[in-house]
């Protein structure tokens, strides 16, 4: 029988959990992206693994999964509830999934005002680039009485 990403995902996560109690999904999801961008990035020769990561990598490597798609399943995991139950009744595969995700991330993401993102640019100068006491437009003087 053909298991479901989120089932595969919980079921990972368990067998991690069995080394490493305390590990949470998103710890692991994490530790599982390093070790993805480890082996599939061209920039990997300077990137030396933890024990913790090297241990998740070699339980990864055990099961015959790819860190690919380990991770994706990881991903998932962080969907709304109704994402997940659609991929677990095979109503909705991975993909579907993985995108409509994004898509829900996507509109979470909340909009500043043009003013406060334009405070937030001047407050970053003020903080990193300009001397203190300079005077540029837009600046908040601060006065004491």
């Amino acid at each position: 029988m053909k298991m479901d990403a989120v089932t595969k995902a919980e079921e990972f996560h368990g067998r991690v959990q069995q080394i490493y109690p305390k590990m949470t999904l998103p710890e692991l999801r994490k530790i599982v992206q390093v070790l993805r961008n480890y082996k599939y990035s061209k920039k990997r020769s300077d990137k030396i693994l933890t024990q913790k990561e090297l241990i998740i990598h070699d339980e990864v490597i055990k099961q015959g999964n790819s860190f690919n798609s380990v991770y994706r399943w990881l991903l998932l995991t962080d969907s709304p509830k109704k994402i997940k139950d659609k991929v677990r009744s095979g109503k909705m595969s991975l993909n579907e999934g993985l995108r409509k995700r994004s898509k829900i991330k996507d509109k979470n993401i909340p909009c500043l005002k043009n003013r406060e993102f334009i405070q937030a640019i001047i407050n970053c100068v003020e903080m990193y680039i300009s001397d203190s006491g300079e005077d540029y437009p837009g600046r908040l003087h601060n006065e004491r009485v």
